[in-house]
């Protein structure tokens, strides 16, 4: 079974125009990970309940974009 989604993490303000980059600091978190590598139960992209939301994720598989994903560290 899958985890229950915690506490926001970091949350962003609506966007309402595409193309655009969104970035969260996940130090902490991250680092809580490695002090307790069972807490590691990744991160979750969610809408806020009361907004409904259309979310486009662009990725490195996408041919006309090709944006991987980056963890900094």
């Amino acid at each position: 079974s899958s985890p229950l989604i915690g506490s926001p993490v970091a949350t962003s303000d609506v966007l309402t125009s595409g193309s655009r980059w969104v970035s969260f600091d996940v130090t902490n978190t991250v680092r809580n990970w490695l002090l307790q590598p069972s807490s590691n139960n990744g991160f979750a992209v969610a809408a806020n309940l009361s907004t409904p939301a259309v979310l486009f994720l662009d990725s490195k598989e996408n041919t006309a974009t090709s944006q991987p994903a980056v963890l900094d560290i």
